[in-house]
């Protein structure tokens, strides 16, 4: 288990790819653990709804209609594609259950993310404690990412305090193999996310985040230790 310090800041799931959203006996315990979040957000006179951010696939179609049927296992039928900053601000935070960042090209998905209105958006989300799910470059997008063209971390969001790597385990984690080569680079912690696995990360009681294990879990790295 890994604990974060972390200002306030909502429920989150890193997920290295989406398998885990579909149910099923791999996808239970995060099926029931959405299911808590969201209806912990409910209110008797409002119908939640979900933001789905799909930049960093291009906001392809297929996987907007895709992110729809995984919400309505969780009771949530309406799912807002948001493809600009207009669509995005327009929705109060306090009507939204979920948020998901889609999974796809880090660098395009960035390029709206980072956009000032929609970092503000995204912030007052969060600090309404409200739940984002990140799956692939969007659980990246969620925390910070070891930038072998500029040889140091890159930060993203910053809502988890570590670098991410998503689905590299094939290739020996590669961008962590950077990483810990790299002397002048200040992150001292890089979490990676293996096909299936993904962590859970939520406030405990003495106000820390908290993460755990989600599917086939995760690997913590630290600077030289060596990668087995």
């Amino acid at each position: 288990m890994t604990h974060f310090v972390l200002p306030r800041i909502g429920p989150m799931a890193l997920l290295a790819d989406s398998q885990l959203l579909f149910g099923g006996d791999k996808g239970e315990q995060l099926s029931q653990w959405v299911g808590g979040q969201v209806a912990a957000r409910q209110t008797a006179n409002a119908i939640k709804k979900a933001v789905y951010i799909g930049a960093s696939n291009g906001n392809a179609i297929e996987f907007y209609l895709m992110a729809t049927d995984i919400c309505r296992q969780w009771g949530i039928e309406s799912v807002e594609h948001v493809k600009n900053i207009n669509q995005l601000t327009a929705l109060s935070v306090e009507d939204i259950a979920v948020v998901i960042l889609a999974g796809g090209d880090v660098a395009v998905g960035w390029g709206f993310l980072s956009l000032p209105s929609v970092r503000r958006w995204l912030d007052n989300y969060t600090q309404s404690n409200g739940l984002i799910i990140g799956i692939s470059a969007g659980a990246i997008h969620l925390a910070s990412a070891f930038s072998k063209d500029y040889g140091r971390s890159e930060c993203f969001l910053e809502y988890c305090s570590a670098n991410i790597a998503a689905h590299e385990e094939q290739e020996g984690w590669p961008s962590v193999c950077l990483w810990q080569q790299c002397a002048d680079d200040a992150q001292s912690l890089y979490i990676g996310l293996p096909f299936g696995g993904g962590m859970l990360v939520e406030q405990n009681a003495t106000k820390l985040k908290e993460s755990r294990p989600i599917g086939k879990g995760y690997r913590v790295f630290e600077k030289y230790t060596p990668i087995i």
